[in-house]
């Protein structure tokens, strides 16, 4: 039989609860924030069926036998996913090994020099990352991390960190932002892949009102959670793309 607050008789007919110890004693490092990641070819959840090539899928780890797909991918380009921006954390990924194409994660909060510390020296080999925290209104449960790693952040990332800085110029919270991201199916020398999109959405007043109380209900999550540094994401065999962002 579950384990219920004791219950308290007092005077009249009512009926007091007394508050038992909490049964599920959790903080911050005891839940991962789920990952919103792009469905690649070399993906577990393409692999697995769980998603289509080019899907923007929401995982909780690596394993996770649930995905929920939040937009569909397609040509030219994925539907796309509105989202807003809590925070940013910063790093940078290396290759130890020029001869593979397997990258070590980096911790978030890493720099540039201990980076190279692991390539002999060869800065062709380290890639900055970005990686956010972010509620996506399609998904409501939880903020979301949503990481971007390629050659110097890549351009992706780039835009939307300058729209970010513009916003913050002008006084403007960036949570105010509806950004949007799509894949794009696309390739370079070492295979096809899907790449992000991001641009600012189009979003009716009406919605953008029902974003908001999301937003600001995700907010305290969204700053106590412990960042993740995305290995957990990586997929060994997948195509380098450091040409271009990409989502793990």
């Amino acid at each position: 039989m579950a384990n219920l607050p004791e219950q308290v008789y007092q005077r009249g007919t009512a009926v007091a609860v007394r508050d038992a110890a909490n049964p599920y004693d959790l903080d911050s490092n005891d839940v991962i924030l789920p990952r919103l990641r792009i469905a690649q070819y070399q993906s577990d959840v393409f692999k697995r069926k769980l998603a289509d090539y080019g899907d923007l899928v929401v995982t909780i780890g690596k394993e996770d036998a649930n995905p929920i797909v939040v937009a569909k991918g397609g040509e030219p380009m994925s539907a796309p996913l509105v989202f807003y921006v809590h925070r940013i954390g910063k790093g940078f990924n290396y290759r130890e090994d020029p001869a593979q194409t397997n990258l070590t994660f980096g911790p978030l909060g890493g720099t540039f020099q201990q980076a190279l510390a692991f390539t002999q020296g060869d800065s062709r080999r380290v890639f900055q990352k970005h990686d956010y925290v972010i509620t996506i209104p399609a998904y409501e449960d939880l903020p979301v991390q949503f990481l971007m790693t390629s050659k110097w952040g890549g351009p992706a990332a780039k835009w939307m960190n300058t729209q970010i800085g513009i916003l913050l110029q002008r006084g403007t919270s960036p949570l105010k932002t509806p950004f949007q991201v799509q894949s794009r199916p696309t390739h370079n020398d070492k295979g096809d892949f899907a790449e992000a999109i991001i641009g600012i959405a189009a979003v009716k007043a009406r919605e953008k009102a029902q974003h908001a109380e999301l937003v600001a209900c995700h907010a305290s999550i969204a700053a106590a959670a412990t960042m993740r540094d995305g290995s957990e994401t990586y997929e060994a065999s997948s195509p380098d793309t450091t040409s271009a962002p990409s989502l793990g």
